[in-house]
Order: C-alpha cells, then structure tokens, then sequence
C-alpha cells in the first residue's frame, strides 16, 4: 500500500529517532554519533520485533541514555542493549524499551578510568576446577572442564581485576548470593529479561559490579551503576537521564482532531479508507479501553495493509489478546 509510513511501527520509530537527532548530538560522548544510534536502534528493532509494541519515547530515552555512556544500545559490540520489557504500573499496562548494560560494558567503562590495566570476569560450572582464598595471601585458580554452558549447572561467579600500579584483586559470589541479587531485581521474572535470556552474562556483571566498588571509576561507570540500581529497584527517580523537555515524540498514536481528522490525515499519505468503518463498531478496541484516536489509527493501521479491522478484532478477541500491544502483535501475524 501507497501508505505504509503513516502508521507502520518501523515508520513511527524512525520518525522518533529522527525527531530527536539533535538531542542524541547533544548528549552523546564523543565516541558516538546520533546518524550512528539511529541505524543501530532501527537493527535492534528490526532483529526484535518486540521493541516495535514498545513506546517510541522509551526507546528514545533508553537510546539517549546509551549515547551518554558512549554506547550504541544494540550494536554488534553488545556494549549494552534495548529490551522490552511489560510496565504493569500503568493502566492499561504498556511495552516499554529499557538499556540493559551488558558486563562487556562494565568491562569497557572501567578501562575508561585510566588506571584499570586488565578486568574479566567468569562463571564457574558444577565440573570444573575451582578453588579461592582469601585474607593476606588470596588465590583464585579456575580451570574450566569442558564446554558447559547450562545456566542451572552455575556455581559461582567472578571477576577479577588487575591496576596500573600492579596490584590485582577479585571477588566471588556463589550461587545463592547471585540469586538472592536477581530475585530482588525488579521484572527478572519475565520472559524477556536478561536475568532469563542470558543467565551467565547477567551473573558475570553482578560479580563486576560488586568487585568494582573499590576501584577508581569513571563517570560513566557511575552513571551505569544508577542506570541498573533504578531498572533493579524499578524507582526511575534514581536516575540523572532524561530526555529534554523542548523534545516533544510521537507515542503510539498521535493525537488526532476526530474521525475527520484521522480521515483526512490518512487520505493525504494516500491511504485507501474504508468510510464505513469509522461508523461501525469496534467491540474489542472498546474492550481493551483505547480512546477514540487510537481505535482509528487502529483502523487506518488495518486498512493500509490490506487487512479487514472487523475480521482482525474478532480473531484476535477469540485468541485471548488482553492489550493494546498484544492486539497490533497479532494483526501484524496476520498480515505477515
């Protein structure tokens, strides 16, 4: 269809990448370029249809705090990354994109400090070699057996950290400590958080975080350290970022003035409209309680697809979808 930019997740994402171009330059280090954040959060997206049922303003500002860091949030790297996540304090709950800091990121940060010479971190599994001392003469010795990469199988983590000046240090936690960390972490029970999809990864930056605390930092290691204090305790009043208030983005929808408006806005990007659907009744976008815009950006998103908006809110009601964003999910399943 002539129309697809009016209302196509991916269109709606690049416009609000684009719109806040100018910001992403004025906060981003010097390492990273806004033309830059922008093609890597559209892969990431692209790679992860989910972020697309993902508010355009959480994207942003997941990407803009990225940039302050210095990271491209998805890149190849995996520096840090965008994951969507459910926010159920809203009403009706919304998808929203969070920056998840990989312990690669940690790594990167402390070298920013000048005085780190090497960091690493591991997991230990249930069969291979591990032994540690502490007090005034600490070992560590660890000799891997194998290629064993079963999460359940974890049985410490670690990470150990070597200075400009020569001294060396390192930290270990054992499996209950690391799992007493994760179940406080706010939404570690979903599907799509990292504690679940990349269980080692998540266990190894724990271990850096808290070996990390007596070592010289960088600023940007000092804002990470807010950035996953805030997302593990889920109270965002922790953080510094935020995206300018001048910055105004597109949400799901944007507003509309009536059924005339949306027509008129859809006919001039050239989009076929059926007129009797504005009058009919919509039963399952009432059900899920979105306001009059969004029901006929709904309709319009249908219509630019070739799709039928009765036929897809009776399938998708008879499917058990729940929410707004379940809904665009399952009308994009139907139209792949």
């Amino acid at each position: 269809m002539a129309n697809d930019e009016l209302v196509r997740p991916e269109q709606r994402l690049l416009q609000a990448l684009e719109k806040a171009r100018n910001s992403f330059s004025a906060v981003a280090a010097k390492r990273v370029t806004a033309e830059r954040l922008i093609k890597v959060a559209l892969g990431a997206a692209t790679r992860n249809p989910m972020l697309l049922q993902c508010t355009t303003q959480s994207i942003v500002r997941a990407v803009m705090q990225g940039a302050e860091l210095g990271f491209e949030p998805g890149s190849a790297l995996q520096l840090a990354h965008l994951v969507p996540r459910k926010n159920n304090k809203m009403n009706p709950p919304i998808w929203e994109a969070q920056l998840i800091i990989d312990y690669r990121g940690y790594v990167d940060l402390a070298y920013r400090s000048g005085m780190v010479s090497f960091l690493t971190a591991e997991v230990v599994y249930q069969d291979d070699l591990f032994e540690f001392e502490l007090g005034l003469d600490p070992k560590l010795k660890h000799i891997p057996n194998g290629d064993d990469i079963d999460p359940s199988k974890i049985i410490y983590a670690y990470m150990v950290v070597g200075m400009k000046d020569g001294s060396k240090s390192f930290k270990v936690l054992n499996r209950k400590q690391l799992d007493r960390i994760r179940q406080r972490a706010d939404g570690s029970s979903s599907a799509y958080s990292p504690w679940n999809t990349d269980t080692a990864a998540m266990y190894m930056k724990t271990a850096i975080r808290n070996g990390t605390k007596l070592i010289p930092k960088s600023i940007e290691m000092a804002k990470a350290e807010r950035l996953d204090d805030a997302i593990d305790t889920g109270d965002m009043s922790l953080l510094e970022f935020d995206i300018p208030e001048a910055l105004e983005l597109p949400g799901p929808s944007e507003p509309t003035k009536g059924v005339n408006g949306v027509k008129d806005k859809a006919k001039a990007k050239g989009a076929i409209i059926d007129e009797n659907a504005f009058g009919a009744p919509i039963p399952l976008t009432l059900e899920l309680g979105m306001p009059e815009n969004e029901r006929l950006d709904f309709v319009i998103w249908c219509e630019s697809n070739n799709l039928e908006p009765e036929n897809v809110q009776a399938q998708a009601k008879a499917a058990g979808v729940a929410d707004k964003a379940a809904l665009y999910g399952f009308a994009e399943g139907m139209r792949a």
